[in-house]
């Protein structure tokens, strides 16, 4: 019974030590306990990364809007075409 206990001591130790080293990780990843030079570095990246963000986001609005501007161009050549064909 007592290797048991033992055991279980090892193993809960263990799970501490690994909870502590990936708890350690997740603060350094967010900039939890860094120095200002560190801080500044990740704000910077927050910002190139924002940046890149928006300047994707218009590239795939103006890809839609020209997909957009064709439609109405067809529709408009569809429309024309009909018309004449009425008359």
């Amino acid at each position: 019974m007592q290797w048991m206990v033992i055991g279980i001591r090892i193993m809960f130790s263990q799970l501490i030590k690994e909870h502590q080293a990936q708890q350690a990780t997740l603060r350094a990843e967010n900039g939890i306990g860094l120095d200002c030079a560190s801080i500044y570095c990740l704000e910077r990246k927050k910002k190139i990364a924002t940046q890149s963000v928006a300047v994707c986001t218009e590239l795939m609005l103006d890809s839609v809007n020209q997909g957009v501007s064709r439609i109405f161009q067809n529709e408009r050549r569809i429309e024309t075409v009909c018309a004449s064909v009425v008359v």
